[in-house]
């Protein structure tokens, strides 16, 4: 089931009162808020967190310098 703009919002109050630790905690708090229409678990709210909500997400194109070091690095270590 896809996330709601809701549950967004209350994920990213959620951390940001509890932080990343807790993630059934917060689950269980909002599928609590959401009065039973949402049954997220704890794995699903840290994936959204990370891969999605957090702001520390860098979402613009890598610089010449990250593509090199990517380069070298691949290079030294292989894939």
């Amino acid at each position: 089931m896809p996330w709601t703009y809701e549950e967004d919002n209350l994920l990213k109050v959620l951390v940001g009162e509890r932080g990343q630790k807790q993630w059934q905690d917060i689950a269980n708090e909002i599928n609590r808020r959401m009065n039973g229409l949402s049954k997220r678990q704890g794995k699903q709210c840290r994936e959204r967190w990370i891969n999605f909500l957090s702001p520390d997400i860098k979402r613009e194109p890598w610089s010449a310098q990250e593509d090199l070091k990517l380069l070298e690095l691949q290079n030294m270590i292989g894939n």
